[in-house]
């Protein structure tokens, strides 16, 4: 009688600390970029700075070109947002706990980025499509990715001619560009403008029929050059030192440039 007892007990035992593991498996064990995939495209150099339970689902948060990204997974699903609970941000607390690293991802980015732009420098330059020199000491060079159908990059270029005149800055228009922006880019390349003309949209024909081959060929090149070096969008500037800087910023501009 005792036997049985003592085995129905062992049973009991058993069964409670099998259900107790189940209820307590951590659910980011089998959580990786691949479950992610296969429910959300992501960008293959992503990587995850950190996973962890949260009331039971698991908490990814990303690293996608710098930037955090937060996202909940399972095996099933996947939910991108910010969690609350009892009116706290749940998701905001985490993302500031791992605010150094992403600060030191960013800084090796930064890093990387200056390496590989500093690789093809000279190549950068053999692809110029404008080149705008000022007059008296050169202190900079400044390269401008771009191209003729972005309104902000035609703006950021005339706005930028007295930032270049002030600092002693040489500009140099690279161009990142297909399908008819490709064949304008072209066309500049091939009348050989200047800045001043480039920005007057005076020298664009109604068709491709100045878009020579030369030019085409180093729209091309630029444009390959410019993938290489991960620009998604353009206006993108680069000093010659590597520094980057995203979008129309002119006042970001004149202060790296002003700097020495």
């Amino acid at each position: 009688m005792n036997k049985i007892i003592f085995s129905f007990l062992a049973l009991v035992i058993l069964l409670h600390l099998e259900a107790h593991s189940v209820y307590a498996q951590d659910p980011c064990s089998d959580i990786s970029l691949d479950t992610i995939r296969a429910h959300a495209p992501v960008p293959p150099k992503a990587e995850i700075i950190s996973r962890k339970n949260t009331g039971g689902i698991c908490e990814v948060i990303l690293s996608i070109n710098g930037e955090p990204v937060p996202l909940y997974v399972s095996k099933d699903f996947i939910i991108a947002g910010e969690m609350y609970s009892n009116k706290v941000q749940i998701t905001r607390e985490s993302l500031e706990s791992v605010s150094a690293v992403i600060s030191e991802l960013k800084q090796e980015m930064a890093k990387k980025l200056a390496e590989d732009f500093l690789a093809i420098r000279d190549n950068l330059d053999t692809v110029a499509g404008i080149t705008y020199t000022p007059e008296g000491k050169k202190n900079h060079t400044l390269y401008m990715i771009s191209s003729p159908s972005c309104p902000y990059c035609n703006k950021a270029a005339k706005e930028i001619q007295p930032i270049l005149d002030e600092t002693g800055t040489q500009l140099k228009i690279i161009f990142q560009a297909d399908g008819p922006a490709r064949d304008k880019a072209a066309e500049a390349i091939c009348q050989k403008i200047d800045l001043q003309t480039y920005n007057s949209n005076a020298w664009q024909s109604k068709s491709s029929e100045k878009a020579c081959d030369e030019g085409v060929e180093i729209v091309h090149k630029s444009s390959t050059l410019a993938q290489q070096l991960g620009v998604r969008g353009v206006p993108t500037f680069f000093l010659e030192d590597g520094s980057q800087v995203v979008g129309a910023n002119m006042l970001e501009l004149k202060k790296l440039l002003s700097a020495n």
